[in-house]
């Protein structure tokens, strides 16, 4: 968080991530109320002085995080793990320590999106403990890999 989180919306790193709002940008920049304001969408009055200027909408849109996901920078740094084990071979250590923690960004928040690492590291690692224990699990070991 400390180097790729937005320091708004949607991962909060002025509060540490520890806070989850919403509605600054739907309200100003789409026009819509979100959650924060009101717990419903509704459309910002026109000439609202919540409406943002064009100038303003420019600035966000060259400035915005690529995805409205929360904690954006995991699924970054995930792929970035999977383009890392693509570059190496089948049951090698290091191949099993990218698909680990690659899938490790992701499982507690998107296990949908973890899924994929895991059923490499079963597929891809069948040779190595942790590949089996994943394989035994049906899903990730609760220990690191040690390259």
């Amino acid at each position: 968080m400390e180097m790729m989180g937005a320091e708004g919306e949607p991962d909060w790193s002025v509060f540490e991530g520890q806070f989850e709002l919403k509605g600054a940008t739907n309200y100003r920049i789409r026009n819509k109320e979100g959650e924060y304001y009101s717990g419903e969408e509704r459309q910002a009055p026109s000439g609202s002085t919540f409406a943002a200027s064009v100038e303003e909408k420019q600035r966000v849109a060259a400035h915005t995080v690529p995805t409205e996901k929360r904690f954006h920078y995991r699924y970054y740094a995930a792929e970035l793990m999977w383009q890392c084990a693509q570059l190496l071979p089948d049951n090698d250590e290091l191949t099993a320590a990218a698909l680990y923690k690659g899938g490790t960004f992701l499982m507690k928040r998107d296990p949908k999106a973890a899924d994929r690492f895991y059923k490499a590291l079963v597929r891809r690692c069948s040779s190595l403990p942790i590949g089996r224990q994943a394989e035994t699990l049906h899903w990730f070991p609760s220990q690191t890999p040690k390259p």
